[in-house]
């Protein structure tokens, strides 16, 4: 296993230290032989007596041109864009072109009641104005892609029905051809890539309505050609967004785990980087851009953000941009040990995870742990998407590939030796794969732990995956409204629920189909036990009358409405509260701001049922150890590690719900407080200008109320790929009247025993 060694250089990049930003971001505009060239960009918080009638709007902008040395990281030179605009200029595009900044401005001409457009030619080194031109226009969303001695500007226009897309093409004597995109009758929303192909050749990435599409460009003639997009079906979207050329000739790109060389010739991908293969910290790496890349060195570069405690949402004043430099060592530090594969379905890694690989590697003296995404097929494209139904199937089908993947390769002896995230792929919950991880973990005290979190994530009493973090997924509104139980609805009371307190709407915005399958997940242990379907049962029968009777027979489409399952909170959301949310809450953020959204109450309630149970918990971090492992003491340690204090406090200091009830108590009160003196707007970004005067202000009773109904859900969703695509594919019969109950019950039973004894 290669190593690379490292040298972090943090970059003044000419932000104001003393004022808080709302927005920023870096980019590597360029290089030559000496230096890099990066443009931040972004805008400063707006002041509470800002005057939007009289002050300039510049003063909030950030446009810096940095200048970096690439031997000593050090910042030569910033450039203030900004300075060099006339009162009414406005910045509306930047770019780098041929080894200057090229600068876009716009104004309006009170005479003529025109708009001015100036070019600003600027020398990044020295910071001079080289050229001023007046142009009849503007090239918007500009993007520049530097392809042998080519250079191609891309401009979207979106003040067309579809847009227009244009490529500017300069040559290598500075000439410069104006190429619009044409693409049959495909609409076309953005240029995703450029990279080369041959001499003189490249290959044009597009975003369409159809999903992705491929153009190859003739750089000498400029003309496009359209070429057959079944010749890239084994890149993903990932991939081709984020590929890049190489110094050396290459094409890579960066993916979740690391750094791979792409042949498109040969449709391959070679990892020539892992995160693993160095001593800094992963979590960052996974969110840095590619700079500058051979084989045997690069350049990785972001902003580091510090987390906001609590919640999702980035601190970005509190960021420091950085440039990380990576060359081959001659001699890895930790050779002679053992790798232990550990798989992760995306490949990113939270800061928690990763501080205890780093732990682990480093005080273990026999075994290092590498992370591989080796099943996934990096980000879908979800451009042919468009509603909640679709959604779901596409992620059964992922689900369905991935699982086929991992149980054939643990079976043989080739698979990882360690799974995170994989509670959902419901296959895997079985001795022939897995290990039970319950004679390993010391006896749980209820009084320290939510022990029924993990009795929850057991399967026929075995535990397979242990939850590290969960969540709790129901219907979140006023408890008053809950059914006879208390805890959630009856498939009766549902009905009145719908008619009634919402309206008509329901929260769960899934088609019969798969409104069906959410409801089984809900209560799948009423339908199949140790190894055994029984779909005869009265519940699964209240369910399926209840969807066949009260539900549509597909989900809306996006474009008509945005679907309501799992609603999460956005703009506009304290304009327009509901009844109810149906949602999923992994941590303090969620749960508090979605109280938000209600019009009163804070219970958390069960799906319609036949016996009104309530909300059921959901595993949203956990690790599992191959039976084939090749030393599960060694895999058991890591998971020991991970259960240790010292992580869980670092989990639930992030926000997570963890096992731990003491770090839970201490960080949702914690929560709380913070939440309570943080404004809106700063929360979401300035998307809100005021805080309602109808805010909740929360209270200790609001984490009261949740722990003590964590401690009552006695069940978890569960999710299985290869069943849910058999309920809906035969279940509709039912719900169109084609056929009765029974007859589709006799054949989805009997299908779905096949596959449970098929996995054995």
């Amino acid at each position: 296993m290669p190593w690379f060694e490292t040298k972090t250089f943090k970059i003044d990049n000419g932000v104001d230290p003393d004022r808080k930003t709302q927005y920023i971001h870096s980019q590597l505009a360029g290089s030559d032989e000496d230096n890099y060239i990066f443009l931040t960009q972004g805008n400063y918080e707006y002041p509470e007596d800002y005057d939007w009638e009289y002050e300039s709007y510049l003063k909030l902008l950030i446009s810096n041109v940095v200048v970096v040395n690439k031997k000593s990281g050090e910042t030569k030179n910033i450039i203030d864009l900004l300075h060099f605009f006339e009162d009414g200029e406005f910045p509306e595009g930047i770019i780098y072109l041929n080894g200057n900044i090229v600068v876009d401005a716009s104004s309006f001409d009170t005479a003529t009641n025109l708009q001015v457009i100036k070019e600003y030619t600027i020398d990044p080194l020295t910071g001079e104005i080289l050229n001023v031109t007046n142009e009849e226009s503007y090239k918007q969303a500009s993007q520049v892609f530097g392809i042998g001695d080519y250079q191609i500007q891309v401009s979207m226009n979106w003040n067309t029905d579809p847009p227009e897309g244009y490529l500017y093409v300069t040559d290598p004597a500075g000439n410069e051809k104006e190429i619009k995109i044409e693409d049959g009758n495909t609409t076309i929303y953005s240029v995703d890539n450029i990279i080369p192909k041959g001499e003189d050749k490249a290959i044009v990435f597009l975003g369409a309505d159809i999903g992705y599409d491929y153009l190859e460009l003739d750089l000498k003639s400029g003309k496009l050609k359209k070429l057959n997009p079944k010749e890239f079906d084994w890149l993903d979207s990932y991939s081709i967004s984020n590929m890049t050329g190489g110094s050396d000739g290459n094409i890579y790109s960066s993916t979740p785990t690391g750094i791979s060389k792409i042949d498109i010739k040969n449709k391959t991908k070679e990892e020539i980087f892992n995160y693993s293969w160095c001593s800094v910290n992963r979590n960052s790496l996974a969110n840095y851009s590619l700079g500058q890349i051979s084989e045997d060195s690069f350049i990785l570069y972001g902003e580091k953000y510090e987390p906001t405690p609590f919640a999702s949402f980035n601190d970005w004043s509190a960021s420091g941009f950085e440039i990380i430099m990576f060359t081959k060592a001659g001699k890895n530090p930790h050779a002679g040990k053992r790798i232990l594969e550990l798989y992760s379905p995306s490949g990113y890694l939270d800061e928690a995870m990763c501080d205890a690989l780093v732990k682990y590697n480093e005080t273990n003296d026999k075994y290092f742990i590498e992370v591989t995404d080796r099943y996934s097929s990096g980000s879908e494209n979800l451009n042919s998407i468009n509603s909640d139904d679709e959604l779901s199937r596409s992620d059964n089908e992922r689900d369905s590939a991935i699982s086929n993947k991992l149980s054939m390769d643990i079976l043989s002896g080739d698979g990882p030796d360690m799974f995170l995230d994989i509670s959902r792929i419901d296959r895997l919950n079985n001795s022939s794969y897995l290990i039970d991880l319950t004679p390993y973990i010391a006896n749980l005290d209820p009084d320290k732990y939510f022990t029924n979190i993990v009795d929850n994530a057991k399967v026929d009493g075995n535990l397979y995956n242990f939850p590290l973090c969960f969540g709790i997924s129901g219907i979140y509104t006023d408890g008053a409204y809950a059914g006879a139980s208390g805890f959630g609805f009856t498939t009766d009371e549902y009905v009145d629920f719908l008619n009634g307190p919402l309206n008509g709407k329901d929260v769960i915005s899934y088609g019969q189909p798969y409104y069906f399958t959410c409801l089984f997940n809900a209560a799948r242990n009423e339908f199949i036990k140790n190894g055994k379907a029984d779909f005869s049962v009265p519940e699964f029968a209240a369910i399926a009358e209840f969807v066949k009777n009260n539900v549509p027979e597909h989900s809306i489409t996006w474009d008509d409405g945005t679907g309501s399952s799992f609603n999460s909170y956005g703009a506009g959301m304290f304009e327009y509260t509901e009844p109810a949310i149906y949602t999923t809450s992994k941590n303090f953020a969620d749960y508090l701001i979605t109280l938000q959204q209600l019009e009163s109450g804070n219970s958390i309630l069960g799906l319609p049922s036949l016996d009104g149970h309530g909300p059921v918990t959901v595993v949203s971090s956990s690790i599992a150890v191959s039976t084939q492992s090749y030393d599960v003491d060694a895999c058991v340690d890591f998971v020991k590690l991970l259960v240790s204090d010292e992580i869980q406090k670092e989990y639930s200091l992030n926000g997570s719900f963890v096992l731990n009830r003491e770090y839970f108590r201490s960080t949702g009160e914690a929560a709380i407080e913070y939440y309570n003196q943080t404004t809106i707007s700063s929360l979401f970004g300035g998307y809100f200008e005021n805080t309602p005067e109808n805010r909740v202000k929360y209270t200790k009773e609001h984490i009261d109320v949740l722990e003590n109904t964590i401690l009552n859900c006695s069940s978890a969703t569960t999710e299985d790929a290869d069943i849910n695509i058999v309920l809906i594919e035969e279940m509709p019969a039912y719900f169109s009247g084609q056929k009765s109950l029974d007859q589709v019950i006799k054949i989805a039973q009997d299908r779905v025993q096949k596959i449970l004894d098929e996995r054995g």
